[in-house]
């Protein structure tokens, strides 16, 4: 059978259990059911979980994604509109009035008046629109429609500092979020055949290794070359780059010899300090899913190993790891400003059923 490899994993039945549960009735994802400031729906973690979906046999689950991440676009266009105006006259787009990195369930935008979320996050809207392409086979007049909307905002937004998938350096150009946007205007030129799209997808690549690459390897900023853990979706889930490119390899390896812990788990990148700066799950499933990709069943198998070995007796998988952080003092502060640390996140479980998806096909399982 088809997913027969998926019954014979608890985490894997339980992951996709858990997603399925957590899918609100208009089609979002939670980030995290249980911890304070993820009670929302993010268009980056939800487009992972949606082609986890996709891929582990529930097709459904993620056209309702897509289909809740299109009428929430178009219910906000004036959003995308206003901000496309301010860039065109040379104005920074404000995070308060920026088309936002996360929604309610029901697609409606937060208003907190005592602190504003960086909203200014461009990677989201070009992931979904890399796993709309991946996930769905035909497009409604709508989709069509959303999907427009978001390239062509894209399209002139990518030039701009925004905030990256951290939520962090919202006065800067981000390597992922380069990596993530061209991966966007990629998928939206096929679906659309828009020679707009294609032409800011080369220019992206330009501007990419023209000023993000050093020593064989992509770097967090322009004037900080720095590896983040991020990089690793410049071949997956983006199809950017081959998996095999030499500078998609380089990262990798930068990152397995500068984040990783040798037992399993990676870090964003040196120096975080967001609850204390851990090993985070998810980045472990996105690296063993690109060595998956290219045959490393090796790593793919220690890594298969470490993340079952984490998951508690309920087998649900937190944000990260935190007996190997970065700055142990800066663990107590998060705690007492958020609570305990994600538990369970939504996207770690939507990893490891990409990771694992991949073994399958390498037929490892």
């Amino acid at each position: 059978m088809k997913y027969s490899y998926l019954t014979q994993d608890p985490l894997a039945q339980a992951s996709i259990e858990l997603i399925l549960k957590w899918q609100d009735k208009s089609g979002a994802y939670v980030a995290s059911p249980t911890f304070s400031q993820y009670g929302y729906a993010w268009l980056r973690d939800g487009a992972f979980c949606a082609l986890a979906m996709h891929n582990s046999g529930h097709p459904e689950s993620a056209s309702k994604f897509n289909s809740w991440v299109g009428s929430t676009v178009l219910k906000y266009e004036d959003l995308f509109i206003q901000a496309r105006l301010r860039l065109e006259d040379g104005r920074a787009v404000l995070p308060e009035c920026a088309p936002p990195t996360r929604f309610h369930m029901d697609g409606s935008v937060e208003i907190d008046h005592h602190e504003v979320w960086p909203n200014y996050q461009l990677d989201g809207y070009g992931t979904w629109l890399s796993i709309l392409f991946q996930t769905e086979e035909e497009y409604s007049p709508s989709l069509i429609t959303a999907v427009r909307v978001v390239a062509d905002f894209l399209a002139l937004a990518w030039r701009n500092p925004s905030y990256d998938c951290w939520e962090e350096g919202g006065d800067k150009l981000h390597g992922s979020t380069l990596l993530a946007v061209a991966g966007g205007l990629k998928a939206a030129a096929e679906i659309i055949d828009n020679d707009l799209y294609e032409k800011e997808f080369r220019k992206i690549l330009e501007v990419i290794e023209r000023d993000f690459v050093v020593d064989g390897h992509f770097g967090k900023h322009a004037d900080d070359l720095r590896v983040d853990a991020s990089l690793a979706w410049a071949s997956l889930p983006h199809a950017v780059y081959d998996p095999l490119h030499p500078l998609v390899r380089g990262t990798l390896e930068v990152i397995k010899n500068d984040l990783r812990t040798p037992t399993g788990g990676v870090k964003r990148y040196i120096g975080d300090t967001y609850y204390g700066g851990g090993d985070w799950v998810l980045l472990e499933g996105l690296l063993a899913w690109n060595e998956a990709k290219i045959g490393n069943r090796d790593f793919w198998d220690k890594s298969r190993q470490w993340i079952s070995s984490i998951a508690d007796s309920d087998f649900l998988l937190p944000e990260q790891i935190l007996d190997h952080v970065q700055c142990p003092t800066m663990v107590l502060p998060w705690e007492k400003r958020w609570g305990s640390s994600a538990h369970p996140l939504l996207w770690s479980h939507a990893m490891y059923l990409l990771m694992l998806h991949e073994g399958a096909k390498q037929e490892w399982i």
